[in-house]
């Protein structure tokens, strides 16, 4: 009896040494982004169009951003269009189960209406105020301490507010208000 129970023991040990390795051994878990992996139509609308008397959608935009999984990071993505066409990419982290997406600030998406290059910021209500205009560095290093933060859905729908794009200088071109469509395979 005392050997069979040293033998049960032993057994339940090695199963559960078994099923913890094989955990580690497969890796990450690269399939828990995947409702939020494709090309997306983003449809961004402009703080100054709306500020403007009366409001104006001129300024506001439209990119397609292919979003694919970054080979290191399960939690990871990369983000090639956001600004336009010729965007560098950029990179987010994502939560699938709060459902939420962040992106560092300072980002650069490069040189994408010739006047130097751009990178993506959280809008600050300081970067707000200056809109088409200069800023003060100090702000700019404010804003770069704030992640850019939006929502997700588990359609593959995203959310962001306040996507600031600054050309070197620094001079706030626009900041966006986002939503981001999957387009169908």
């Amino acid at each position: 009896m005392k050997r069979s129970l040293i033998k049960l023991v032993s057994l339940a040990t090695v199963v559960l040494m078994a099923v913890s390795c094989k955990d580690k051994k497969d890796g990450p878990d690269y399939k828990l982004l995947d409702p939020w992996k494709g090309t997306y139509t983003v449809t961004a609308l402009s703080y100054y169009g709306a500020s403007q008397v009366p409001p104006t959608t001129s300024d506001d935009m439209t990119w397609t951003v292919v979003v694919a999984q970054v080979d290191t990071s399960e939690t990871m993505l990369s983000f090639t269009g956001i600004g336009g066409n010729n965007a560098n990419t950029v990179y987010a982290t994502l939560d699938p189960v709060a459902l939420t997406i962040s992106f560092k600030s300072g980002q650069n998406l490069g040189d994408l209406f010739s006047y130097g290059d751009v990178s993506l910021y959280y809008a600050s209500s300081d970067i707000v105020a200056h809109i088409n205009s200069d800023i003060e560095a100090t702000y700019i290093d404010a804003a770069a301490t704030v992640n850019i933060t939006g929502t997700l859905q588990t359609s593959g729908a995203i959310a962001i507010d306040k996507m600031a794009e600054v050309v070197q200088g620094p001079f706030v071109w626009d900041v966006f208000n986002t939503t981001w469509v999957k387009n169908t395979k």
